[in-house]
């Protein structure tokens, strides 16, 4: 199933450069990612208030539909006034998104 929402939301980005494509899960994981014009993929796992955990990100990385480079995410905090947002992002060159 995992599976299946990350190729829809990869084929989505693809076909629309630039355009952030998310889903939340039902545990309250948000899943975000875009494709830039120079082809790099942006991925994003955040949470309100607390960092996903380690597991979640090697789970997505596992469902990915099409083969990725070795990564690791970076931590990033984002806040306003009414909401603390914690990731961990990645950004990586794709040479093909076929799948």
């Amino acid at each position: 199933m995992l599976k299946t929402v990350l190729a829809n939301l990869l084929c989505a980005a693809k076909k629309s450069p630039g355009n952030i494509q998310s889903i939340t899960l039902r545990n309250g994981l948000e899943i975000r990612l875009y494709v830039d014009r120079e082809r790099q993929v942006h991925l994003a796992l955040q949470r309100q208030k607390v960092f996903p955990a380690e597991t979640e990100w090697l789970t997505v990385l596992r469902c990915w539909p099409v083969q990725l480079p070795e990564m690791w995410p970076q931590p990033v905090e984002c806040s306003s006034e009414t909401l603390k947002t914690k990731a961990l992002c990645a950004v990586w060159q794709t040479p093909v998104l076929e799948f």
